[in-house]
């Protein structure tokens, strides 16, 4: 994982001068506070539809994929703020199946790493005990977005606009 921090970063440039998020029209560190996801009151389906899109955007695009690393940092940064990649390495040793190396995957595995993280701060990983409720919501937002999404792939005649 450590070593992956240097491939991630320049992971992120497709060469052209302009960075792969600029492309998509997203930034990197986004500053602005609207296009991130608030667990905590957020509606999931709007979120999911959300990150959907920006994944529809990345899927046409025809620039070099990015790796699994690379994508889940994208989604902390640009949707999942309150999500913190800190025990990715944990989870991807607790769960050893990968995912297939297309983006909608990489996302619902990203899904499934945030009920991980929050779950995990939440009971037995606890920093800050005011903290406990916080991550309680948060997981609970994260399984209905895990909802939403397994309800698109299971409803044959549901059609997302995107």
């Amino acid at each position: 994982m450590a070593s992956s921090s240097s491939e991630v970063s320049s992971g992120y440039s497709m060469g052209s001068g302009l960075s792969f998020f600029g492309k998509i029209g997203l930034r990197r560190k986004s500053s602005n506070a609207s296009s991130s996801i608030d667990l905590r009151d957020y509606n999931p389906k709007k979120g999911v539809v959300k990150v959907l899109k920006a994944i529809k955007q990345m899927n046409s695009l025809m620039a070099s994929k990015i790796g699994l690393i690379s994508f889940l940092e994208m989604l902390q940064t640009c949707y999942y703020n309150h999500v913190s990649l800190t025990l990715l390495k944990s989870f991807m040793e607790h769960h050893r199946i990968m995912p297939k190396p297309l983006y909608f995957h990489y996302y619902i595995y990203f899904l499934h790493y945030a009920e991980y993280y929050h779950y995990t701060r939440s009971t037995t990983d606890i920093i800050d005990s005011a903290k406990i409720e916080f991550h309680q919501e948060c997981l609970s937002n994260i399984r209905e977005h895990l909802k939403y999404v397994y309800h698109i792939i299971n409803k044959q005649k549901t059609e997302v606009t995107l």
